[in-house]
């Protein structure tokens, strides 16, 4: 399980992960998602992967996104290295990084806008 977990929140394809792009659509979240599952030896349900896919809003899918990340801290709550790499992802998913680089939003969490 340690294995799988620090391959899966290793920090530089976290990183990757988190950069700007283009939206995936629904269907190819639930592809993504499903090659990861397949890609160890974990197996979801299809209850499980429905829940991802019901999220209607980018809000749902952070608070499921949230939750997961949860339970699997404490699958390994016996690995500091590992750990250090959930927190990391944490920092990530609580930063809206896109907004901080691109300086619309501070690091207090408020938003800058330009006063015209």
């Amino acid at each position: 399980m340690h294995d799988i977990v620090g391959t899966m929140f290793n920090k530089r394809f976290m990183e990757e992960l988190f950069k700007p792009q283009e939206m995936y659509s629904k269907k190819a979240m639930r592809t993504v998602f499903d090659r990861l599952a397949h890609a160890s030896i974990m197996r979801l349900n299809s209850a499980s992967m429905d829940k991802v896919s019901l999220c209607s809003r980018p809000s749902d899918v952070l608070l499921v996104t949230l939750n997961h990340v949860d339970a699997v801290k404490d699958f390994v709550s016996g690995s500091p290295m590992i750990l250090l790499l959930i927190d990391h992802v944490y920092h990530l998913l609580h930063e809206v990084s896109i907004f901080l680089k691109d300086k619309v939003q501070n690091s207090n969490g408020r938003f800058s806008l330009p006063v015209d």
